[in-house]
């Protein structure tokens, strides 16, 4: 994250310490303090992600941090610091957790390729799709839209704005469905063989 930037428009530390001090006790002044300081937490959150939607979420996971450990704020140094650094946190810990995610997705991706290991192809029915039996066990793990969009594009063959065009939706909506619809598949295909993937694990 950047350097912590004050903002015009930011409450005075002194007013934020006063309603740390309060919010210890009382449900009422957290609540004060939580409305006063999200706007400069969604701030420096989406300096350090970029993102708007991802900074909504951080904001969200600060202020549940907040809640629980107001009362370590000593009132030793300012508390937007003292803030920000409770925000610094949680952004590297949802940046840790991501990227562990996405070695796991990608280590996936990699037993997708190599399916045979995972001993479910069709004995003697060359031609086949060695994935597709593992595959269509995980369907009723995916809403009905993402379910329908898998099926008729990874499972058989159909071009994106076919399906949109099919479904009534537009091809954006079919590339988020399918993103998700495969996600939750990798996902699933983690947690029921994770031996698989010892040697992609960090």
């Amino acid at each position: 994250m950047t350097a912590l930037l004050p903002d015009p428009e930011d409450p005075s530390d002194d007013d934020l310490v006063v309603l740390a001090r309060q919010a210890r006790t009382d449900g009422h002044a957290f609540e004060r303090l939580a409305i006063a300081v999200r706007g400069m937490v969604v701030r420096w959150a989406r300096t350090a992600t970029g993102d708007r939607d991802e900074a909504e979420d951080v904001a969200q996971l600060v202020l549940l941090r907040l809640q629980q450990r107001v009362g370590d704020y000593t009132a030793q140094g300012r508390f937007s610091s003292w803030l920000y650094r409770v925000t610094r946190n949680v952004v590297l810990d949802r940046q840790r957790r991501d990227r562990r995610r996405q070695l796991l997705l990608d280590a996936a991706d990699q037993t997708v390729e190599s399916v045979e290991a995972l001993g479910v192809a069709e004995a003697g029915h060359e031609g086949a799709a060695p994935l597709e039996p593992l595959v269509r066990t995980f369907l009723d793990a995916l809403s009905t839209r993402q379910q329908a969009v898998f099926e008729m594009i990874d499972l058989n063959g159909m071009a994106a704005g076919v399906v949109a065009e099919r479904l009534g939706i537009k091809p954006s909506t079919v590339r988020v469905l399918l993103m998700q619809a495969r996600r939750t598949m990798r996902l699933k295909m983690l947690a029921q063989y994770p031996t698989l993937l010892e040697d992609y694990l960090p």
